[in-house]
């Protein structure tokens, strides 16, 4: 992904975490958060999450939609994400995980879990609802409208 683009991305995300989070208390530093982990996203840095993580804006209560290819939910990235689901219908076992990946990419950047692997998404408490208009009808981006916990939407 172009570096620009990627930075885009991440400032959006941020921004929308910053709005929307449910607030908690934390009572951990700045430091605790600049781990390997949240150096390993190569963004998170450049728009001080970890100072929003510190003041509890972690995304937790907040459900993000991703409208691109399908989010792969086995992968480690979405470990947490235990109320994510798909919208619409489609055949999962038509999706090559290995060459469909840019939807599992996003959201990973988005919502990744904070889980000691090589990177976490700049929301990492929060949820992730996922269609795609690979293999549904396109008409199921429209339906997030109806989910009024989707708080912010991607659709790259």
């Amino acid at each position: 992904m172009h570096k620009n683009t990627f930075r885009a991305k991440t400032i959006v995300m941020a921004a929308a975490l910053s709005l929307l989070s449910s607030f908690s208390a934390y009572s951990e530093e700045i430091e605790e958060f600049q781990t390997e982990e949240y150096y390993g996203s190569g963004g998170l840095d450049l728009i001080n999450a970890a100072e929003a993580y510190s003041k509890g804006y972690t995304g937790k209560g907040v459900t993000i939609g991703v409208n691109d290819q399908a989010v792969n939910f086995e992968h480690n990235s979405f470990s947490s994400k235990t109320s994510s689901k798909y919208i619409g219908s489609f055949d999962l076992k038509q999706i090559n995980w290995e060459k469909d990946n840019h939807g599992t990419h996003v959201g990973g950047i988005a919502v990744g879990t904070k889980n000691g692997n090589t990177m976490h998404g700049v929301a990492f408490d929060a949820d992730i609802m996922s269609t795609t208009y690979a293999y549904s009808d396109t008409a199921d981006f429209y339906k997030y409208s109806s989910f009024s916990d989707i708080k912010t939407i991607n659709n790259s």
